[in-house]
């Protein structure tokens, strides 16, 4: 079948090609963006389990992610980015963030953990901490604990635990503040 020599064309390309080719982000880059579910599958593992540098690798994972409607190839590419991300590529998140849907802004402020504080960092969430949607609200709140050194996010967070319309988002701002109402 062609999905089957399909797989094994991009397994011998890999695997036999790859250390040769002079360029191998190239590779990487025409297996993400296969046609094929399963050689794009195929090349998301081989590059968590290689992790290359690449910042235009990184930045078309980050374009496939926002453009794809396959949910579960969403979520391997987010799975994947999350493996290979450094603290250089907060950028890549606050791209995710601005432009990506609500699960996708969601996996965004799950790793912001992963990042040190920055101006960048602190914009994104206090951002989020005013978005419309209450599930982005509380999961921001709930992130910024870590970020709490941040006056800004700190006074956010604050005034957050005594306005927000929403109950449950008020006592987790409260809690994380270590306020006792």
């Amino acid at each position: 079948s062609y999905e089957l020599q399909m797989r094994q064309a991009a397994i011998f390309a890999f695997d036999n090609t790859l250390p040769i080719v002079p360029g191998p982000e190239e590779i990487f880059i025409k297996g993400i963006i296969s046609e094929s579910t399963y050689i794009t599958k195929y090349f998301i593992n081989k590059i968590v389990e290689l992790k290359p540098k690449s910042q235009k690798l990184k930045q078309i994972m980050l374009n496939r992610v926002l453009s794809i409607n396959d949910s579960d190839l969403q979520n391997l590419f987010l799975s994947s980015l999350s493996k290979i991300l450094s603290d250089d590529d907060f950028y890549l998140i606050k791209d995710l963030y601005t432009n990506g849907s609500i699960l996708v802004k969601l996996w965004c402020l799950e790793q912001t953990n992963k990042f040190p504080l920055s101006t960048e960092l602190e914009s994104l969430l206090l951002t989020a901490l005013k978005e419309q949607q209450t599930v982005l609200r509380q999961k921001a709140v709930e992130v910024s604990g870590s970020f709490l050194r941040s006056k800004k996010i700190y006074n956010a967070v604050s005034y957050i635990s005594q306005n927000d319309s929403n109950y449950t988002i008020r006592s987790i701002a409260t809690k994380i503040l270590g306020i006792k109402k």
